[in-house]
C-alpha cells in the first residue's frame, strides 16, 4: 500500500485502529480501483465487495466481512455491483476526527456490558458460598458469551445477503456484458470442468 503520508495517532487505543487502518486503506491511490472516497469524501465506495473481502481486507484490516463496519456505526447508502458506506466523522482529510468514533465504539462497548453486569452483580451478592458464586458465574459467562453470538450471527447473517446480492448483480451485469454466442461457449466450457473434475472424482 503507498504512503502517502497520511497517518493518524493511535494514542494506545484499540477501538481506534480498525477505523484507522481503514481510513488509511480508502486513502491509499493504488487501491482506489477496489475501495475508494465517494465524491463528496464522507462515503467509502467499494468497487469489488468479493475481491475485498476475499484479499484486501483479510490482509490490512484482519477481517474478511463487513460485520466489523457495522460495529463501528457505518451505515448501507448504496447497494448495486458497488457497496457504499456512510459514517458520522469519517471524512476524507479529517482524520483527527477518527477519535469520536473510536470513542463511540468503546462508549457502546461499555454499555452493552453495563447494561447486564448490574444485575448479575447484584446476584453475585446475594450468593451465601464460594460454590454459588463460581456456579453463578459461569452462568454469567455463558450468558454474555450466547448474547453476543446471538448479536454477531445476526450481523454476520446481514452482511451475506449483502454479499449474495453483490454476486446476484455481478452474475446480472456479466450476462448482459458478454455478448449471447461467448456466454454459450464460457457455459460449454464450464460444463466441461465439471464433467472432468466428475471424472477425477471417480477414480
Amino acid at each position: 500500500m503507498a504512503d502517502r503520508g497520511v497517518h493518524v495517532t493511535r494514542r494506545g487505543n484499540r477501538c481506534l485502529e480498525f477505523v484507522t487502518k481503514l481510513y488509511e486503506l480508502v486513502d491509499d491511490p493504488s487501491t482506489d480501483s477496489l475501495i475508494s472516497w465517494g465524491p463528496n469524501g464522507d462515503t467509502i465506495i467499494i468497487s469489488n465487495p468479493l475481491k475485498c473481502c476475499r484479499d484486501i481486507f483479510p490482509q490490512y484490516l484482519g477481517v474478511r466481512n463487513f460485520m466489523r463496519f457495522l460495529q463501528y456505526g457505518f451505515e448501507m447508502v448504496e447497494e448495486s455491483r458497488q457497496l457504499e458506506y456512510a459514517c458520522d466523522d469519517f471524512v476524507k482529510g479529517q482524520p483527527e476526527l477518527l477519535d469520536k468514533i473510536g470513542q463511540r465504539y468503546k462508549d457502546l462497548q461499555y454499555e452493552n456490558f453495563g447494561k447486564h453486569s448490574e444485575a448479575r452483580l447484584k446476584r453475585l451478592r446475594s450468593c451465601k458460598t464460594e460454590k454459588e458464586r463460581e456456579s453463578l458465574t459461569k452462568e454469567n459467562l455463558k450468558g454474555y458469551e450466547v448474547e453476543m453470538r446471538a448479536k454477531m450471527d445476526q450481523l454476520l447473517s446481514k452482511d451475506v445477503e449483502r454479499l449474495m446480492q453483490t454476486v446476484a448483480y455481478e452474475r446480472e451485469w456479466r450476462r448482459k456484458a458478454l455478448p449471447e454466442h461467448l456466454e454459450e461457449r464460457l457455459q460449454l466450457v464450464l460444463d466441461s470442468l465439471n464433467e472432468l473434475t466428475k471424472a477425477s472424482s471417480d477414480l
